[in-house]
């Protein structure tokens, strides 16, 4: 499956001026030479939001600026830091919970967050429920370190995030909290 996802892709790729460009020429050249690498680390409007969040994080590493105040952490401290880069939010889920809310926050969102999603894991993969399992797959992506990601607690992507969240949970009996309670009286 996984070879027939990379040659499908490939294909897809070759076949497409676009891809090819987007792909080869902006994203693989400037990582094989070492020339272009540097300049792409200190032009990449992505690593620079990265740097940015991640400086607010050197700031506040313990608490962090407070959920959504990392724009106003950025406007109000842009001449003052090199390292900051105007934008919104850091547009990476890790380095915004780090930047927003520090070590402590981080630690006690991700593990709810994660304790939630892989409590029923072996209820989601034994039922074979294909909506669950697909909700599932939404949520374990949308946390993939390597991607970059809207704002989570103020975008459509977290709209996405807790809808497929709340339908992991619903539209399978055993893991239905009001099914469960239903039963019980």
């Amino acid at each position: 499956m996984t070879l027939l996802v990379i040659a499908f892709f490939s294909v897809a790729v070759m076949n497409s001026t676009y891809l090819k460009y987007r792909y080869s020429e902006r994203l693989l050249l400037p990582l094989i030479d070492k020339d272009k690498r540097e300049k792409f680390y200190k032009e990449n409007n992505y690593i620079n939001i990265y740097k940015s969040g991640i400086a607010v994080f050197k700031n506040y590493p313990i608490f962090g600026v407070g959920s959504k105040n990392y724009r106003v952490e950025i406007d109000n401290n842009l001449s003052n830091n090199e390292d900051y880069f105007i934008n919104n939010h850091p547009h990476q889920v890790y380095i915004e919970f780090l930047a927003e809310h520090g070590i402590v926050g981080t630690i006690i969102l991700l593990s709810i967050i994660f304790t939630l999603i892989f409590k029923n894991l072996k209820i989601i993969i034994l039922s074979r429920n294909s909506i669950q399992l697909g909700a599932f797959i939404y949520l374990i992506i949308n946390l993939l370190p390597i991607l970059p990601s809207g704002s989570f607690f103020s975008d459509f992507n977290a709209t996405l995030f807790w809808l497929n969240f709340s339908i992991m949970y619903a539209c399978n009996p055993q893991t239905n909290i009001f099914n469960k309670t239903k039963n019980t009286n």
